[in-house]
Order: C-alpha cells, then sequence, then structure tokens
C-alpha cells in the first residue's frame, strides 16, 4: 500500500485544527459544525492513494453535518462512495429522501456522486 497521508487534530491548536481539516474536505463535502461545541473539536485522518482511487479513514466527534450537495457534486470532480462504520455515537444518514438510522456496529454503504 502506498504511504499514507495523516492528519490528527490533536497535533495544532484547536482553531487551526478545525480550519485545517474542513480544508482538507470543502472540495468533497459542505460542512456545519454547531457554532459553540459543548466539546472541543477532535478529529483524525489518513488516506492513501491508490491510483485512480483515494481511500481515507475519517474519525470525528462531536456533532458534525456533511452534505453532498449537487452544486458540490457538479463542481467537486470526484465520484464518492461512502462506507460508514459505526463504532460510537449516533448517525442519520439521509439520501435524497430516505434518512436511515445507522445502529451500533453496521456498516452502510452509499453512492455519493
Amino acid at each position: 500500500m502506498s504511504t499514507s497521508i495523516r492528519f490528527d487534530s490533536v497535533d495544532f491548536r484547536e482553531n487551526d485544527a478545525e480550519e485545517i481539516w474542513h480544508e482538507g474536505l470543502d472540495a468533497i463535502f459542505e460542512i456545519q459544525r454547531p457554532k459553540d461545541p459543548p466539546a472541543p473539536f477532535r478529529a483524525k485522518m489518513e488516506s492513501w492513494s491508490l491510483g485512480s482511487m483515494l481511500l481515507m479513514s475519517h474519525v470525528v466527534g462531536g456533532d458534525v453535518e456533511f452534505q453532498r450537495t449537487r452544486r458540490r457534486i457538479a463542481t467537486s470532480g470526484v465520484d464518492h462512495y461512502l462506507v460508514h462504520c459505526l463504532l460510537d455515537g449516533t448517525l442519520m444518514s439521509t439520501f435524497g429522501r430516505d434518512i436511515q438510522q445507522v445502529s451500533l456496529g453496521s456498516v452502510v454503504v452509499r453512492p455519493r456522486r
């Protein structure tokens, strides 16, 4: 496997970490977080280039809303498949008009073009 690129929020000041994390995902998602989150920002990402494909592991703590709007899809140039493996917390996944509550320990695969 290729060399990975890593990000861990603990390596940066909290405000800087969230801004760097947000900029790193901006081409793929529109991201919303609470203005006054109840807990400090925490996130870890690791990605590997597999030729024409990018494999990414992403863990984020706290309330976050990721959206792949039509505008983002049209401008990103990225075909995106999302694989959720929920280990802790809760996850509501919306795809079109369908809303799905993801159970702990579940694996969900969704095309997010």
